[in-house]
């Protein structure tokens, strides 16, 4: 018999990476590069600026303009990091 949450854990993981997903499409390429490297990578501005070419106050601008809703960006970070766990202790229970 499967264990319950590894197929729910699963599911969810599935139905978050659509959203991600669904939401990254909806920015431009250098958008979606700047959200990555800041929410997904925890890169500071400074190091993204360096790394794109960018002024620092640019990436800073960027952040709070199309990120004015910072608290979707942070939720995504607890379900990244939620996510991280999971696949951590499912791979520990392995």
């Amino acid at each position: 018999m499967s264990d319950p949450t590894t197929v729910e854990s699963e599911i969810e993981t599935a139905e978050l990476s659509l959203i991600i997903e669904d939401f990254l499409e909806t920015l431009t390429v250098q958008n979606r590069a700047v959200f990555m490297r800041r929410y997904w990578f925890s890169d500071s501005c400074k190091e993204i600026a360096k790394r794109m070419g960018l002024i620092e106050k640019n990436v800073t601008v960027r952040q709070a303009g199309y990120f004015g809703y910072q608290r979707s960006c942070m939720a995504l970070f607890d379900i990244k990091r939620n996510i991280q766990f999971q696949l951590g202790y499912f791979y520990r229970k392995m």
